[in-house]
C-alpha cells in the first residue's frame, strides 16, 4: 500500500516543526499516479536507470491513496497535486497517462504526460493537447537503450523538437537531469543553459534540485543558475539544507517550487551524506532486501526515524530561514509559484 502509515515520531515532527510553518494552502507541484492496471508483464520492459529504492516503496499509487496521503500527513492543510504517471520502465506509458489524465479531468487538478523521446513533435503535441496535460513528464529511463546509463544527455530523453512545442505552447516540462555528476556535471550544466536560453517560453522545472543531494554534486552548477532567467526548481526529495540555501542565495525564490516526489518520499528514513554521495537510513526489514542498493542502509533504531518528506520540508524552511527569506515569499513556494506555473487551483479536489 502506498499510503504511509504515521507514527507519534510524525506527528510530533509535524506539530513541532512543521504545522504552523506552512501556509492553509499547499500545491504539490510533484506527485505520481499509476494503477496495477498500467504495469506491463514481468520480463516484458528494459531494465531501469534510475534509483532501484525509489521502485521499492509502492506497487501502485492510486488517486485515492494521494489523496488519504495527503489527509495522513497534512491534517489542517488543503493540499492540492500536480499529477503524473510512474517514469518507471515497467509502466505502459500511454495507459497511464490515460488514467491520469481522466483522474485530472474529474478531480479538476494540473497534470503532466510522461513523454517518451521516440514520438514525432506531431504525436508528443497531439498526446498532450488530448489529455488536456499543462506540459509533460520527460525521463531518462525512456533514452535509447544503446547509451550507457552514464553516458545520457539531457536532449536522449528530451528532444529539441519537443522542447519547441513547449516553448510555443508555454507547457511546463518537469526535467530530471541524468548522469552521475548530477548538478555539476558540464555536459548538463552547458545543456541547461541552452534551453534557458533557446526555450523561454516552456516553463522547464529543474527537479530536485538537479539532483544535488549534497554539496559535493554541486560542482560550478550555482555559477550556472544564477546566469539563468527563466529556469525554475523544485525541492523534491531533497533534505539537504546547505543545498537548498545556495540555491537561494542565486535564484529569486520566486522559481521555486515545492514537490513531494509521493507516493516515493513517503520512505521513512532518515538521509545522510558520506563520501560525497546521499545515503537512507531505514528500518531493518522494512523495504525488502536492501542488501544489493549502495544508497540504503538499514537500522534497528528505528524509532526515531520519521518521513523523508517532512525531513524534505524542514530542511528547506531551515534553509529559507538562513537565506533570509520573508513569511511571504516562504509560503509561495508552497504555493503561489505553483499556481503561477500550473494556474489556479482547487483545493477542494477530489479523488474518482
Amino acid at each position: 500500500m502506498a499510503v504511509p502509515t504515521i507514527t507519534p515520531t510524525d506527528r510530533r515532527f509535524y506539530y513541532e516543526r512543521l504545522r504552523a510553518q506552512l501556509p492553509d494552502r499547499i500545491v504539490d507541484g510533484h506527485a505520481h499516479v499509476w494503477y496495477d492496471t498500467d504495469l506491463l508483464p514481468e520480463g516484458s520492459y528494459p531494465a531501469r536507470r534510475s534509483a532501484a529504492w525509489a521502485a521499492r516503496i509502492a506497487a501502485t499509487n492510486p488517486l485515492a491513496d494521494l489523496a488519504e496521503t495527503y489527509r495522513r500527513l497534512f491534517p489542517g492543510k488543503q493540499v492540492t497535486p500536480a499529477i503524473f504517471g510512474n517514469i518507471d520502465t515497467n509502466v505502459d506509458i500511454l495507459a497511464n497517462n490515460a488514467h491520469v489524465a481522466a483522474d485530472a479531468r474529474i478531480s479538476g487538478l494540473p497534470a503532466l504526460a510522461v513523454s517518451h523521446p521516440n514520438w514525432t513533435a506531431a504525436e508528443f503535441e497531439q498526446r498532450v493537447l488530448d489529455g488536456g496535460f499543462a506540459g509533460c513528464k520527460p525521463y531518462l529511463n525512456f533514452a535509447p537503450t544503446d547509451i550507457p546509463s552514464a553516458e545520457i544527455e539531457i536532449f536522449d530523453f528530451l528532444p529539441r523538437t519537443h522542447l519547441e512545442v513547449a516553448d510555443r505552447h508555454g507547457w511546463v516540462v518537469m526535467l530530471h537531469i541524468p548522469r552521475p555528476g548530477r548538478l555539476g556535471d558540464p555536459v548538463n550544466l552547458r545543456q541547461l543553459a541552452e534551453i534557458d536560453r533557446d526555450y523561454p517560453h516552456a516553463r522547464v522545472i529543474v527537479t530536485h534540485i538537479g539532483r544535488a543531494y549534497a554539496l559535493e554534486d554541486i560542482g560550478e552548477g550555482m555559477n550556472v543558475l544564477a546566469a539563468t532567467r527563466n529556469l525554475l526548481f523544485d525541492i523534491t526529495a531533497n533534505t539537504n539544507t546547505e543545498v537548498m540555501r545556495r540555491l537561494l542565495d542565486v535564484v529569486d525564490p520566486g522559481r521555486v517550487l515545492f514537490g513531494s516526489d509521493l507516493p516515493i518520499f513517503g520512505l521513512r528514513g532518515h538521509r545522510v551524506v558520506e563520501n560525497g554521495r546521499y545515503l537512507n537510513i531505514v528500518p531493518r526489514g522494512l523495504y525488502g532486501d536492501v542488501s544489493d542498493d549502495p544508497t540504503m542502509r538499514e537500522t534497528d533504531d528505528a524509532d526515531g526515524l520519521t518521513l523523508m518528506l517532512y525531513e524534505e520540508i524542514a530542511a528547506f524552511l531551515d534553509a529559507a530561514d538562513a537565506a533570509g527569506l520573508s513569511r511571504a515569499q516562504r509560503d509561495a513556494v508552497f504555493y503561489d509559484n505553483a499556481v503561477a506555473v500550473y494556474g489556479p487551483v482547487s483545493p477542494t479536489w477530489r479523488e474518482r
